[in-house]
């Protein structure tokens, strides 16, 4: 197979998984075909699929697939065949680095290694300082990157209503809106009610408050 169009794919912002499989083995992925049954449709087995294609390649794609949401954070999932998942291609670069694949020198160039680190980074050892999971100041979880309308509708209603006039999260249940009083324009009737249980981790005492 022919290597690929670097003057094409080093400038695509995300590729999908088996896509990026390709590229670290220097394969053009536009010359990558996917196999399918009698109907037309897809297989969804990585070996079924790509079933012309070198061990290489699918030991390279099992890896990635099996990363897909642990090591590697796809950008967007695909629910059936995890294989046609994007993830940004400059995260599946770095990924690479860390897992110490080798990979060609176009793919090699997206990674950023003169990158400032966050603040509070220790470069002799590359690890982020402990987070108490317990602790209500947590600002941040790696899920909070995820996005969706639902997600979005959700934060939305915590900003809306569990927030004081200073932007300070309201963690006494006394001083929380009544659930009949909770507006969003995405979620509704019982949608809110389990949003609202969500949020409050079911801590409302009270009929009243109901």
């Amino acid at each position: 197979m022919n290597k690929p169009n670097w003057d094409k794919w080093s400038l695509m912002p995300e590729v999908e998984l088996w896509e990026a499989a390709a590229l670290s083995l220097d394969i053009d992925p536009d010359e990558v075909g996917t196999g399918s049954d009698s109907d037309g449709n897809v297989y969804m087995d990585i070996k079924d699929a790509f079933n012309g294609m070198s061990k290489s390649f699918i030991d390279r794609l099992e890896i990635i697939e099996r990363s897909a949401g642990i090591t590697l954070n796809p950008v967007s999932k695909s629910p059936w065949m995890t294989w046609k998942s994007k993830v940004p291609l400059s995260e599946f670069v770095s990924w690479c680095v860390k897992n110490k694949l080798q990979m060609p020198n176009e793919l090699a160039d997206k990674h950023d290694g003169n990158k400032t680190p966050p603040p509070d980074f220790d470069k002799a050892s590359p690890t982020y300082p402990p987070v108490d999971n317990t602790s209500q100041d947590v600002k941040w979880r790696k899920a909070f990157e995820y996005e969706s309308e639902g997600l979005n509708a959700l934060y939305d209603l915590i900003e809306h209503h569990f927030f004081d006039e200073n932007d300070n999260p309201i963690y006494d249940s006394v001083k929380w809106p009544l659930k009949k009083n909770l507006e969003s324009d995405w979620l509704t009737g019982r949608t809110l009610d389990e949003a609202d249980t969500i949020i409050t981790s079911s801590k409302r005492k009270g009929k009243a408050e109901k």
